[in-house]
């Protein structure tokens, strides 16, 4: 039909302008999905804060005297499921299959959403006017996340992983995930935040070790052994 197609290419456009802007993030990766997928697993097992949010949410999902409701219940037991495919699809080298495709963008797109939903509404309950500023734009750009990563499903712009996840670097990305879930839990930090410097330090971490490290160790990281699974051709 040319109206629905006219209107899926004007929303990829929005879509990467949104990227080229930095809005969103531009690409999926392996390695992405790993750290999150973890992430999400250890933060809703060892700490209260993601397990209670989320309880919360589904019980007043339960409870809304809306016509359609059930999405957030939805929305949480598929974060739930594809947080274990998103590690299994970084250790294998299994082909994507739908299912999984369908899962892993969801997950994507949602996890990041969240965390800055929930930091933006931790924020808000905080005094101050800067604070306050902050969180309005978190929840904005988590909102504008959602709305256009796709057209029929959230996250249907995003291709499937193109590059693979490496040893060294899953190796890296479960010891950050595993200090600084310790430390933040220990410092009685709020759960997305917690999250968000685990991503942080990644970031800082992974970015050092390809382009600033010795070159000895920018080799030794960049050779390290491929896991990753195969990219379902569209």
């Amino acid at each position: 039909m040319p109206g629905a197609t006219k209107s899926v290419a004007s929303s990829r456009k929005v879509f990467e302008y949104l990227q080229k802007l930095r809005l969103i993030p531009k690409e999926l990766k392996e390695t992405d999905l790993y750290i999150l997928g973890l992430s999400f697993i250890v933060l809703l097992i060892f700490t209260q804060g993601l397990s209670h949010d989320l309880l919360r949410a589904a019980q007043w999902d339960l409870d809304s005297t809306a016509s359609r409701k059930g999405g957030i219940v939805y929305s949480i037991a598929l974060l739930i499921i594809s947080s274990p495919i998103a590690i299994y699809i970084a250790l294998t080298n299994k082909k994507i299959n739908k299912f999984q495709s369908y899962c892993i963008k969801f997950f994507f797109v949602v996890v990041n959403a969240l965390i800055a939903i929930a930091i933006g509404i931790h924020s808000l309950q905080n005094a101050s006017l800067y604070l306050e500023i902050i969180a309005i734009w978190q929840i904005s750009q988590a909102v504008i996340f959602i709305i256009f990563s796709g057209f029929e499903e959230i996250g249907d712009f995003y291709d499937l992983p193109k590059r693979q996840a490496r040893l060294h670097e899953v190796i890296l990305a479960t010891l950050i995930v595993l200090a600084v879930t310790a430390y933040g839990d220990y410092k009685n930090w709020y759960w997305a935040l917690i999250f968000s410097s685990i991503l942080l330090v990644w970031r800082i971490a992974d970015g050092f070790l390809k382009n600033d490290a010795p070159a000895r160790l920018r080799l030794l990281y960049s050779r390290s052994p491929v896991l990753g699974s195969k990219r379902l051709k569209d």
